[in-house]
């Protein structure tokens, strides 16, 4: 069987799917017809904004990632220009990095885990492309172009 979680026919233009945790929530990013952009969370009943246009973000980077808890991992400009890694979960936003820390370009790829932890791909202020984790503290390196690996990416 299927089960509907969005249509164009009401208050979305565009729908981009994104991922689907145990439970059956997906996560998933849209246009609406007022012309703002959004990540959304929806199981086949009423639709859940997790972040839109209308508030502290002009510009969703990514499809957005969601774990078990129903916590939701996505990159996105904030309207006051710096962009970031952020999850939110019952409207609780958390920054996971920003572009005015050790890292200086965040690449629009996250994934997030049943801990709350998101891996991102990141370019560090020392020029070295790499692997991070965050959860909203300290960020972890998992692999960078310092070491063994090649930037095949240029």
């Amino acid at each position: 069987s299927f089960t509907e979680i969005a249509n164009t026919s009401g208050p979305f233009l565009v729908l981009a799917f994104s991922s689907i945790n145990n439970q059956g929530t997906v996560a998933f990013d849209g246009l609406l017809d007022t012309g703002d952009f959004g990540i959304f969370t929806g199981a086949g009943g009423s639709i859940t904004t997790v972040a839109d246009g209308s508030g502290a973000f002009s510009v969703f980077a990514s499809l957005p990632s969601i774990n078990e808890a129903g916590r939701v991992a996505f990159s996105a400009i904030q309207d006051g220009g710096g962009e970031g890694i952020f999850t939110s979960k019952n409207g609780v936003l958390t920054t996971i990095a920003d572009a005015s820390g050790p890292l200086s370009n965040l690449f629009n790829l996250v994934s997030i885990n049943n801990r709350g932890t998101v891996a991102f791909f990141a370019t560090s202020d020392t020029g070295k492309r790499g692997i991070f984790t965050g959860d909203g503290g300290p960020i972890t390196t998992i692999a960078d172009t310092s070491g063994p690996f090649v930037d095949r990416s240029r």
